[in-house]
């Protein structure tokens, strides 16, 4: 549980304004940073999207 927790908050994810992999946890808690786009976003503590976020993005595409 906690190598998987700690596999994900070290990777890089694709930033969703730029399309690129450099979203690069953290300054703080939730807080992501975009090192190409120069973008501060909030998000989850351990990922860049949670589950949350990902089911109200399903629902808002079918909209």
């Amino acid at each position: 549980m906690v190598k998987k927790i700690e596999i994900s908050q070290h990777a890089k994810y694709t930033c969703s304004f730029c399309d690129k992999a450099k979203m690069k946890k953290r300054w703080a808690v939730g807080i992501w940073h975009c090192g190409s786009y120069m973008k501060t976003v909030a998000g989850g503590a351990w990922t860049y999207n949670t589950t949350s976020v990902s089911q109200s993005m399903l629902g808002l595409e079918l909209c």
